[in-house]
């Protein structure tokens, strides 16, 4: 088995971010595509039903518990009595997400590509605006922003700060799995992670 520490690529421009590549085995990648043909029958079902138009479910089991070994390796000295809570996230074709920080819950955050094999990417950005939180859009324009092109079985990690803007958008139908750190005392009433069936301790 290899080493996570010798698959990941760090880059700090704009900001600190890390990309690894083939993450998951073959065979694991496999499986995770199988259980995403189940969040896209329930997609059938419920359609694009959020405000901003996608499909997101969390969930209660740890699906792919190989991600605590990237968050432990990258942030061993987080504070241990943060949670992770995971997400299966579907956009429709042609979608696009404001640029945004990651809202004061959510401290560490990792997204899986899945599927399809082409689409676009995440957009981090130069932006010197401040902080704003529910996934507002910043007050001033970015200097520049780079994409993390979309690769299946690609993870992509940051830690967020003030200044961790980042956007993303679809060409075709989209599919993630995404995972966060979050510290539930910051938690907004009636967001569903507030919901402590959906917390999953990676400290044992």
């Amino acid at each position: 088995m290899v080493k996570i520490s010798s698959k990941i690529q760090k880059y700090t421009d704009p900001w600190e971010h890390y990309v690894i590549d083939d993450f998951l085995s073959h065979d694991r990648f496999e499986e995770i595509k199988n259980l995403l043909t189940v969040e896209e029958e329930y997609l059938e079902l419920f359609g694009f039903y959020t405000r901003s138009n996608h499909y997101f479910r969390f969930e209660k089991k740890d699906v792919i518990p190989e991600i605590n070994e990237v968050f432990n390796y990258l942030f061993p000295d987080r504070d241990k009595n943060l949670k992770k809570v995971n997400h299966w996230t579907i956009h429709p074709a042609n979608f696009d997400y404001n640029l945004h920080i990651d809202n004061k819950s959510r401290l560490y955050t990792a997204v899986l590509y899945l599927k399809p094999e082409n689409n676009i990417g995440t957009f981090v950005a130069k932006n010197r605006s401040e902080f704003v939180d529910n996934h507002q859009s910043p007050s001033l324009d970015s200097e520049y922003t780079k994409e993390i092109k979309f690769k299946p079985n690609r993870l992509f990690v940051h830690k967020s700060d003030p200044y961790t803007w980042h956007a993303f958008a679809s060409s075709t139908q989209r599919c993630t799995y995404n995972t966060f750190l979050i510290d539930p005392a910051f938690v907004e009433e009636g967001r569903p992670e507030k919901d402590k069936k959906f917390h999953i301790d990676i400290n044992n």
